[in-house]
């Protein structure tokens, strides 16, 4: 059984750098989190995007905060983002263009791995965004992701998000993840797809982004 699985999620660490092709959206980025106090780690990230809409535009966003690790399986955390790029996309045009400050604050719930190889983590993440045309946005976003031990260097995952928005009281996005932690040249890597949905018009629209990142 064990083995089957294995192959399986080979098959789909194989498959996902094949998404990229039809991605409207790249990342890359670097993570540097470090232990500052005992229970107390700073986090920080760089990225940069490029997206696929009518003609290629890059941005880019600065990431930093802290966690503090209440117990093992349980932290808390918070961050503020801030986005570099383009104003030539409206905000009904492209999700990931919207945001120009954000702010979130969130606990996550991770649990020790099981004798299978598996191991389950619930974030809920509050997020506040001011949009490039001014506006803000708050949302609720609730996060489940089942990461699976393939070996100790590749750990495969899948997951899902949604995002309640404030106001709307409604659900107005969703997400699914796939992806991987992996080692590459001795360094932590992490490989990532994810199918968007947003709700937040009259029609769906739907987003792939694809996604390389290395922690340091």
């Amino acid at each position: 059984m064990k083995r089957m699985i294995r192959k399986y999620l080979l098959a789909v660490i194989i498959w996902i750098p094949a998404i990229c092709l039809s991605a409207q959206e790249i990342r890359l980025g670097v993570d540097f989190d470090r232990m500052i106090l005992p229970k107390v780690e700073m986090l920080s990230k760089v990225q940069l995007r490029t997206a696929f809409h009518g003609q290629d535009v890059f941005y880019s966003i600065a990431q930093a905060g802290l966690r503090y690790k209440i117990h093992k399986q349980v932290s808390m955390a918070g961050s503020i983002r801030y986005s570099l790029g383009t104003n030539k996309f409206s905000e009904s045009e492209y999700s990931s263009f919207q945001d120009k400050m954000r702010y979130t604050a969130e606990t996550k719930f991770t649990s020790k791995r099981f004798s299978s190889g598996v191991r389950l983590s619930y974030r809920v993440r509050y997020q506040h965004s001011k949009t490039r045309k001014g506006n803000n946005k708050d949302y609720l976003r609730n996060k489940l992701i089942l990461q699976y031990k393939l070996n100790k260097e590749v750990k495969p995952y899948i997951g899902t998000e949604l995002y309640f928005r404030f106001g709307e009281n409604e659900v107005q996005r969703g997400r699914l993840y796939l992806g991987s932690d992996f080692k590459l040249f001795r360094k932590e890597a992490e490989l990532s797809y994810i199918f968007e949905g947003d709700f937040d018009d009259a029609y769906f629209r739907s987003f792939h982004m694809f996604g390389l990142f290395f922690k340091l």
